[in-house]
């Protein structure tokens, strides 16, 4: 491109100076050039072309100046065309010193021009991204320990009723137009479909993004590059929920349509984390009957609880704490373990049994072991300032909800 255009630049000299001779001859014959009269009008028309098309254009200039001079100048005029040499290389110099500077700037203003158009779209998307932000804490003033205390209230429920309720909640916070909750039947392994949002989505278990999600044992939603030659899906996410090894999910959700700025990864994990709260309620209670022969007086609910935190903790993450406090003060012990119920927020989970001691056993969810030694601060202080007229101790003990299996973790808990 730059020789071509070097090319018209002498192509156009050249055409400019057998322009200058034609007329030159026209006007004076003797002096086409003009070199010799009052005003060398060929140095103005050198330096022209010089800076207009840099120093090879002034030197074809000068050289053809110079070839015609020998057929039209006696003697040969050595003085002028030395004098436009001069001011044509001179011009030349100038020019490429010019066009270094133009470069340059032209380099500096290409740069700030991206850099404006970077930080624009930069604000752009930050502007959006607070829009969004800012839509969501109006649209969803809700906290997930709030949502996971809803879903527990849920429960309370027939199984068919919570089901639909879930499926509206997350409706509501997550913009699910389109989708259906399958569970797995026991037993023939057929699958029921309990819920839905909008049309629902029918299950298709030859789908590949389904397939794709129970392979990874996890959330799934549609890429191109993760199906890649396997086809098109019927689904824009699936969620599945698994019950420890098993091989086959228990439940899932799938996605028909959603909102395009609702559908990433940490809305479908915190959905996920919804569904698998959710179904942990449905555990069968036989696989507790070691622990409750183990711990008989505790409910079949703090085993349930806890081995769904366990499950949020493997699969999400989730941190959770387990308290238990033992109250000595005497016949005060039963009002002191009520107090300490009467602290709890929301979400948690509290159970009491008394004999010669009272042991009330905390069970905090979606907290980690800094927040709760705040929530055993705030109890004890309480609790000193309730009952400082009565002579009592009340120890303590905190452990993290960990592992795989609820027995361990309640001995450990309930040790000495």
């Amino acid at each position: 491109m730059r020789y071509n255009s070097r090319l018209f630049i002498y192509g156009e000299t050249a055409v400019f100076c057998l322009l200058f001779l034609y007329a030159g001859l026209y006007l004076r014959p003797a002096d086409p050039f003009l070199l010799l009269s009052s005003y060398q009008a060929y140095l103005p028309f050198a330096l022209v072309v010089t800076l207009a098309g840099g120093t090879g254009a002034g030197l074809l200039a000068l050289a053809f100046a110079a070839a015609m001079a020998r057929f039209y100048y006696t003697p040969y005029p050595y003085q002028p065309l030395l004098w436009t040499a001069l001011i044509t290389l001179a011009a030349g110099e100038f020019k490429i010193y010019w066009d270094r500077k133009i470069h340059m700037y032209s380099e500096e203003r290409d740069y700030f021009r991206e850099k404006l158009r970077d930080l624009t779209r930069n604000f752009i998307l930050l502007k959006m991204s607070h829009e969004r932000l800012e839509k969501n804490y109006i649209l969803r003033p809700v906290s997930i320990r709030g949502s996971l205390e809803e879903i527990r209230g849920m429960l309370l429920k027939e199984a068919p009723a919570a089901c639909q309720s879930l499926m509206d909640l997350l409706a509501n916070f997550y913009g699910l137009e389109s989708a259906s909750l399958h569970v797995r039947r026991e037993g023939s392994g057929s699958w029921e479909e309990r819920a839905r949002t909008g049309l629902g989505a029918p299950l298709e278990l030859k789908d590949p993004l389904l397939r794709l999600a129970l392979t990874k044992r996890e959330a799934a939603f549609f890429t191109t590059a993760g199906l890649r030659d396997e086809g098109e899906s019927a689904y824009v996410a699936v969620i599945p929920y698994f019950e420890g090894a098993e091989e086959k999910p228990r439940a899932l959700i799938a996605v028909r349509e959603i909102p395009f700025l609702q559908l990433n990864r940490d809305n479908l994990l915190t959905i996920a984390l919804y569904l698998s709260f959710f179904m942990s309620e449905f555990v069968d209670t036989k696989r507790f009957a070691a622990e409750a022969e183990a711990f008989p007086r505790l409910d079949s609910a703090v085993f349930k609880e806890l081995a769904r935190l366990q499950k949020l903790r493997r699969d999400f993450g989730v941190d959770s704490v387990a308290l238990r406090f033992r109250a000595d003060y005497g016949d005060l012990s039963k009002q002191v373990s009520s107090f300490i119920e009467s602290e709890i927020r929301g979400l948690d989970l509290s159970y009491s049994a008394c004999d010669e001691h009272c042991m009330t056993l905390v069970i905090l969810p979606l907290t980690d072991y800094s927040n709760s030694e705040v929530f055993t601060s705030r109890v004890e202080s309480k609790v000193a300032k309730a009952f400082a007229s009565f002579e009592g101790s009340l120890s303590k003990k905190v452990l993290p909800v960990t592992g795989d299996q609820v027995l361990p973790l309640l001995q450990k808990l309930m040790e000495p």
